[in-house]
């Protein structure tokens, strides 16, 4: 794996290895935000079921409720559809979970006087902003969940590439700077051990 365009020196093998220090760090480090996060999308995923059967009956008799009442005023409720201007205001707050911003919903629209409503529109209205937070809630499980998810993929990716590529790169760099340094020594030696014969053999 490009070995052999490693120059085998001390200088290079203490920078290979102060290098391999750093990602084996890094690939920890990674490896705990991976946990983290694994645990934020559990977390997640329990709350999101908590909604979803709360919101399953709630929403089948708003629905059945509206359905009614619209059928029995459905020319007023038309009108005022119509000539309403009336808007939901919904405040997006970022939060941290596993080292990852999410967004949490919060409504700070305020309440409409009931009196504002025509007849058969203010029961629905009411019922409605009932239901309204959960709703937010469930859509707001959802966009954590679609982050942490592919936030869980990228750092999958990043520590696969660490432990199959760079980090069997760094070693196989290590070990053959090692063995040329190892050889490279062994040569001095002999030609060491030749030097000292020969000057030893001229005293005599």
């Amino acid at each position: 794996m490009g070995s052999e365009y490693v120059l085998p020196t001390k200088i290079n093998l203490i920078e290979l290895k102060n290098k391999y220090k750093l990602i084996r760090f890094a690939k920890r480090i990674l490896e705990r935000k991976r946990d983290f996060l694994r645990e934020a999308v559990k977390s997640a995923i329990l709350s999101l079921i908590d909604v979803i059967l709360f919101l399953r009956e709630e929403l089948l008799e708003f629905l059945e409720f509206s359905y009614a009442t619209y059928i029995k005023y459905k020319d007023v409720m038309d009108a005022y559809a119509l000539l309403s201007a009336e808007k939901i205001k919904v405040l997006i707050k970022p939060i941290a979970k596993g080292g990852v911003s999410v967004p949490e919903f919060e409504i700070v629209e305020g309440r409409a006087d009931k009196k504002a409503y025509p007849e058969g529109v203010r029961a629905i209205i009411e019922k409605f902003r009932e239901s309204l937070p959960d709703m937010l809630k469930l859509v707001e499980i959802l966009v954590e969940l679609d982050i942490l998810l592919r936030e869980i993929e990228v750092t999958n990716r990043i520590v696969n590439t660490l432990e199959k590529v760079v980090i069997p790169t760094l070693e196989e760099k290590i070990n053959y700077i090692n063995v040329m340094l190892s050889e490279m020594m062994i040569s001095e030696l002999s030609s060491l051990r030749v030097v000292i014969s020969q000057v030893e053999g001229e005293k005599e």
